[in-house]
């Protein structure tokens, strides 16, 4: 049988490897007795600590905003929002969301091109002076969701009267529909708002300044967009990064019978998060992410990795060997900073148990701790707690040594 088609049921470049059951719950990894890149051993992740800048100062939620009753133009603050019909502009620059006019009933009007939600609970509509008239227009949250998505948030400005609604022009929106519109208040003229970056482990808060021109809002203070993120272990997405592998030689040896795969830069394929596979110069390699932790002390999120590495064509498709290491991240790229230890090395007897098997990791600062079971022929097996602390320079110092020198080898 071909190589081809015996590897068919397990590669990532198949399709069937979006099966493997990679379990990342927990901080323990129990794969003790398998082999080395047995898709079904379980990971350890930890997580980071959130970083999430407070609410900026000074800005008031719609409902503590006081307006004087006499600024307001006669009615407009009477007006049933959540019933009224107003005549909307263009939301999305394809068929969606095409605006014009709509009547919403109870907070919601469903239209050929969208759905509209107007006041979603807990928000309400704004008032204050945006034209120069003198007499208060109101500024109210109005979002919209193409079939089968999520709704946008957009701002709209209003003028006129209860019976003689006027939109003002475009509506205030965001760069993507990642982005939430949490409040706004009307000073000086200008529609301050406050939005927040909501698809990231660490939100972010912004206050955007906009003024209506007599034809058009147009922002005047804050900044445009979100900037993008500083990329290190939180964020770092290793199931599909681009990395050459981390071994000294050319080549390094992968059981059974003395195998070889050579050091290459590869791109790995999504199998699932944190855990990515690709197949080159005739070996299939996988990245798992361990850990994000500070693991050399630098105040910045790591990470920790296992990479395996598995000959193609050999007689067990779970041969192989694993190996723990740690990165860190420089100009949003994965940088080295040391091996640490071996997760799975595979007895040179193809039909023989693994030399040695992590059965589980645990990260903290500075810190890696590894149960290891070590295989001796004739010999009963060794199962030891070993710590791994980092010294500073380019390695990890351990409390004890291994029965097996191969453990600490790196690659």
């Amino acid at each position: 049988m071909s190589s081809l088609k015996r590897l068919a049921p397990r590669l990532a470049l198949t399709g069937l490897i979006v099966a493997a059951a990679v379990s990342g719950a927990g901080l323990a990894v129990a794969n003790a007795g398998q082999k080395a890149d047995s898709p079904n051993r379980p990971n350890a992740t930890q997580p980071s600590t959130s970083n999430a800048p407070a609410s900026a100062p000074g800005v008031t939620s719609p409902e503590r905003v006081a307006v004087p009753v006499a600024a307001i133009a006669p009615g407009l603050h009477t007006v049933d929002w959540k019933n009224a019909t107003l005549k909307l502009p263009r939301f999305q620059t394809d068929r969606y969301c095409a605006g014009g006019v709509v009547t919403f009933r109870n907070g919601l009007a469903v239209t050929k091109t969208g759905t509209y939600r107007i006041l979603r609970p807990g928000k309400k509509a704004v008032y204050g002076q945006l034209t120069g008239d003198r007499l208060d227009e109101a500024v109210l949250p109005v979002d919209c969701s193409p079939p089968n998505s999520e709704y946008a948030s957009h701002l709209v400005g209003v003028t006129g009267r209860p019976g003689a609604l006027r939109v003002l022009g475009d509506a205030i929106t965001t760069e993507n529909w990642g982005i939430s519109i949490d409040s706004v208040r009307i000073t000086g003229g200008q529609a301050l708002v406050t939005l927040t970056e909501r698809l990231t482990d660490h939100p972010r808060t912004q206050i955007r300044g906009y003024a209506w021109t007599g034809t058009e809002f147009q922002q005047v203070s804050g900044p445009t967009k979100f900037p993008e993120p500083v990329v290190d272990g939180t964020n770092f997405e290793w199931s599909t990064a681009t990395l050459t592998l981390p071994f000294k030689a050319a080549s390094t040896t992968v059981q059974p019978n003395n195998r070889s795969c050579p050091r290459v830069t590869v791109k790995f394929t999504h199998v699932q998060d944190g855990v990515g596979a690709v197949q080159s110069n005739g070996c299939e390699y996988w990245v798992h992410k361990i850990a994000t932790v500070d693991l050399n002390g630098d105040g910045s999120a790591d990470s920790l990795v296992k990479i395996t590495a598995t000959r193609l064509g050999t007689g067990d498709l779970t041969t192989g060997a694993e190996w723990y290491f740690a990165y860190t991240f420089r100009n949003g790229k994965p940088a080295l900073i040391s091996f640490v230890t071996a997760a799975g090395l595979d007895n040179v007897n193809d039909n023989a148990k693994p030399d040695v098997t992590a059965t589980s990791v645990r990260a903290s600062i500075r810190e890696v701790r590894v149960t290891q079971v070590f295989r001796s022929p004739g010999k009963p097996n060794q199962t030891l707690n070993r710590t791994f602390r980092w010294s500073g320079g380019t390695r990890f110092a351990v409390n004890m040594p291994a029965p097996n020198p191969r453990a600490d080898l790196a690659p």
